[in-house]
């Protein structure tokens, strides 16, 4: 069967191939399998036939939604002049028609699918989309789970070994409660920047190239257009992301701070009762939980505007494109010059494509966020593994047969990192035994 295309969209001139011989012919009328492929996914309900005189005129068919028909109609004998016109309003072809005359000579057979047809495919399309976003987010979390699992593991690891090695010297600068906040809480923060970064290289951008690679198939133009948009996108993304990684730094210091709070309180907890100072270390702490609590809070609300903020400009940007999009279906003008535009049922898929890039764009946008915060988090981390231990072993070391007399320290003297010094030109001698 060949396929014409009219200057309607929607409405076709179907040649069905003809077997002729001695007997006369044959040839098949109608093929679901071969409709579907070249015309449109139908569903062949009803057979009518009619009969007419020679110069009778019948009567204008159409249906409106939801009982708009595809229709195949060919002529057996005679001859038929079928005439289609395009009455759908906002249509790039509104008012015009198409006529072909069906004989029984050349077979020819008229076909006109609609709305109807249009919904299924659009239907099709939307679950085809919709599977592979969830093959994609799945694939994405199988991936992800053990190689954040592993990376954590190995991150809080390192920090053990990196206190084991350090000098007593460490720690009396470092509080314990910082210390423990680094390892549990600043080490939670980077596993969910890791989730968050391996999604943004998994899943929402191999969803984004897919469907833009769509967009492109569809209009070239619309989507050069729609590009234009992603600087300022960007832009306003980019400042919230940095205002947020600040105000994460801040945070996280609270939080060792608190934590410090109760492991002083712990470990001095005689001390505090001895000398009555319960009322001085609540208020103590209820200070550092406020500030924590203002920042923590000021932190999770910047972190909850990515999914607005890029909703709202994804919004702005889709509605510019379907009033230009729109504009430009009615004039029957392209943006770059006095070609064709696309017709509306090519637009309305487009559309439902664009809007579906939002979404993906929207979780790249909060993944973003979450990066930001781990950075902040691997800062404080980085502190402690990249701490210099000033104790270094000699590269010859003398071998201490026995120890026979005594041990000597001779001009000892020490001082702290601010200057202040505490011991000077100390001599002791310590004799054996």
């Amino acid at each position: 069967m060949e396929v014409t295309k009219t200057s309607i969209d929607g409405l076709l001139v179907l040649q069905p191939r003809v077997f002729r011989d001695q007997r006369g012919y044959f040839f098949e009328s109608f093929s679901q399998r071969e409709f579907d492929e070249k015309v449109a996914p139908i569903r062949f309900v009803q057979d009518n036939e009619s009969m007419s005189q020679r110069g009778v005129v019948r009567g204008l068919h159409y249906q409106r939604a939801p009982y708009t028909q595809t229709k195949l109609v060919r002529c057996v004998r005679g001859a038929v002049l079928d005439v289609a016109v395009d009455i759908r309003q906002g249509s790039p072809t509104y008012g015009q028609h198409v006529a072909v005359e069906l004989t029984e000579e050349n077979q020819l057979q008229f076909a006109t699918y609609g709305a109807v047809n249009t919904l299924l495919l659009l239907a099709g399309v939307m679950i085809l989309f919709t599977a592979l976003k969830t093959s994609c987010y799945f694939g994405s979390n199988a991936v992800m789970i053990p190689i954040s699992t592993g990376i954590v593991k190995e991150i809080r690891c390192r920090i053990y070994d990196k206190i084991l090695s350090l000098p007593i010297g460490f720690f009396t600068e470092e509080r314990k409660g910082d210390i423990i906040a680094r390892i549990t809480g600043d080490v939670s923060e980077v596993e969910n920047s890791i989730i968050a970064s391996l999604s943004m290289l998994i899943k929402d951008p191999i969803l984004i190239i897919i469907y833009m690679g769509f967009l492109i198939w569809i209009s070239p133009e619309m989507m050069l257009f729609t590009i234009l948009f992603a600087p300022a996108f960007i832009w306003v993304m980019g400042l919230i992301g940095k205002q947020l990684k600040r105000s994460s730094l801040e945070a996280q210091a609270l939080w060792s701070d608190t934590m410090s709070q109760v492991d002083e309180t712990l470990g001095g907890l005689r001390v505090i009762k001895a000398f009555n100072a319960e009322k001085t270390m609540h208020n103590r702490f209820q200070d550092i939980t406020d500030r924590m609590r203002r920042k923590v809070a000021r932190v999770s609300t910047r972190q909850a505007t990515a999914h607005p903020v890029s909703e709202f400009l994804g919004t702005i940007m889709i509605m510019i494109v379907l009033c230009v999009g729109g504009v430009m279906i009615i004039s029957g003008k392209s943006l770059i010059g006095s070609s064709k535009f696309m017709d509306a049922s090519t637009f309305i898929y487009f559309m439902v494509i664009l809007y579906s890039v939002i979404e993906p764009i929207k979780e790249l946008s909060k993944a973003t966020y979450s990066v930001r915060k781990g950075l902040a988090s691997m800062e404080r981390i980085n502190k402690i593994l990249e701490a210099d231990n000033p104790i270094k072993d000699p590269e010859n070391p003398q071998k201490l047969d026995g120890f026979t007399q005594n041990i000597r320290l001779e001009n000892v003297s020490f001082s702290y990192e601010d200057g202040k010094q505490i011991l000077k030109g100390i001599d002791l001698e310590i004799p054996r035994g």
